[in-house]
């Protein structure tokens, strides 16, 4: 058994022996987090199973955790809200395509436990034991910590190239070619390219200063909290990648607007931002030429490189058009290839890739889930300085839905504390009704200053 398998085939038990060792809060924490940063980018398949990857040891090793040991951490059940509704209306969605596209039950079964597994797990979890504020505190903590000793192996792989990954699992996971800029390496470590790391720590950036801000960043190892903050943003700039940078800085910019000016509602601009992107794509109307010209002003490589972008993605809606409504199903059925079966093209925007696999019926019912929590924060007279972190872990997924209209990175480690943020959210709408009854029927007692007086 070489060494990937021995890593995959052995966090599920590592992960029952931290539940063991910890509470199920940050067991539960620890597992999502450590296997996500530091499991092979690799998969191990056996027949008449799903393939054997770190989504889904993470996602079972933690699912069989609490389910085991987290017995007290659960108690009293999920109360489902309407985002978990539009979760389950979009798994659905995906066995409709499976039906419709005459594909079988059991493709039909294995989509849906597919994207359980990758957005259903961790979400459903986080949703389940960061119910209370201090234990989602404790769990953004822990990611922002993790996320600041992360930036010591990007740092090395940064000044001598990416090789760790390649020294440990005996295989390197992307293309090289990709990874040298400006004199440097931009780093990968245990990601799957060097812009799914630039994602992951832009966003645990955000985290890191709100953590901060709030006064809840402790020192880890002797070092204080300013340190670990710097230490995050020093991974995010030693990605050097645009696009992480630019969503750390718009990000930082919409919780700044949102903590001086209580501009709550800037997070859904991603929203109104992706509708606009995909009506444009998909109906041809944006101008491709005129944002790659713009683009080429301030960096003509990745002007190249966007330009493919969206000639990739033309090719790709020529086929997506051919079936709009549900798609022609995932494994590989939407891809565009040639008469020997090889890609024509390579997209990378989520949004294309289920375009074309589950049609508009599961592109839709994706985004209208991604996007309920940020209508939720958007409506609510949330005061964000109260709690920078919820307003954080919000902005991060705002910024994460912006990023998919040109990348598909998703991370289990943000669906785990957006759970936990749509939780909090839920207890803030329950406390805000409890408390109105009690206000009007204060006011129906109080008297009127004039019948005081006559008494």
């Amino acid at each position: 058994m070489d060494v990937v398998s021995i890593a995959l085939f052995g966090w599920i038990p590592l992960s029952l022996f931290l539940f063991t060792q910890m509470r199920a809060v940050t067991a539960c924490t620890v597992v999502i987090l450590a296997g996500w940063l530091l499991l092979p980018m690799a998969e191990v398949r056996i027949e008449g199973l799903p393939d054997i990857d770190k989504v889904f040891v993470t996602s079972v090793g933690a699912a069989l955790g609490v389910a085991i040991f987290g017995t007290k951490a659960t108690r009293g059940g999920l109360r489902f809200c309407m985002c978990d509704w539009l979760f389950v209306i979009f798994s659905a969605s995906i066995v409709m395509t499976s039906l419709i596209n005459d594909l079988g039950l059991h493709d039909a079964m294995a989509q849906w436990l597919l994207k359980v597994l990758m957005f259903g797990v961790p979400y459903f979890l986080g949703r389940l034991l960061l119910r209370s504020r201090p234990d989602f505190h404790h769990a953004c903590y822990i990611v922002a910590c993790g996320a600041a000793l992360y930036a010591i192996p990007a740092l090395w792989e940064w000044r001598m190239s990416p090789n760790v990954h390649l020294t440990v699992y005996g295989f390197f996971q992307h293309g090289f070619a990709t990874t040298p800029r400006w004199g440097a390496y931009r780093p990968l470590v245990c990601f799957q390219a060097p812009l799914a790391l630039g994602t992951f720590f832009a966003w645990t950036a955000i985290l890191a200063v709100a953590l901060y801000r709030g006064k809840l960043m402790k020192p880890l190892c002797g070092l204080p909290p300013f340190m670990i903050v710097a230490a995050v943003v020093l991974g995010l700039l030693l990605s050097m990648s645009l696009g992480p940078w630019g969503m750390f800085l718009l990000g930082m910019a919409m919780l700044w607007a949102w903590f001086r000016h209580g501009w709550r509602r800037t997070v859904l601009f991603p929203v109104l931002f992706s509708i606009i992107w995909i009506g444009g794509r998909y109906t041809d109307r944006t101008d491709g030429e005129v944002i790659t010209s713009t683009i080429a002003m301030v960096a003509p490589l990745r002007a190249v490189s966007f330009d493919y972008r969206l000639r990739a993605e033309g090719v790709q809606l020529e086929l997506a058009r051919q079936k709009p409504i549900w798609g022609f199903g995932g494994f590989g059925r939407s891809r565009v290839q040639d008469e020997n079966g090889k890609d024509v093209v390579a997209v990378d925007g989520l949004w294309i890739i289920y375009l074309s696999a589950f049609g508009f019926a599961g592109l839709l019912s994706f985004l209208a889930w991604w996007s309920y929590p940020l209508v939720m924060a958007s409506k609510m007279k949330l005061q964000v300085d109260r709690d920078p972190v919820l307003g954080a872990i919000i902005v991060s997924t705002s910024m994460q839905l912006a990023s998919f209209m040109f990348n598909a990175f998703v991370s289990s480690v943000l669906l785990f504390l957006l759970g936990g943020a749509i939780t909090q959210l839920v207890n803030l709408q329950h406390q805000s009704r409890a408390t109105q009854p009690v206000r009007a029927s204060q006011q129906r007692l109080r008297r009127p200053a004039g019948m005081r007086a006559s008494l």
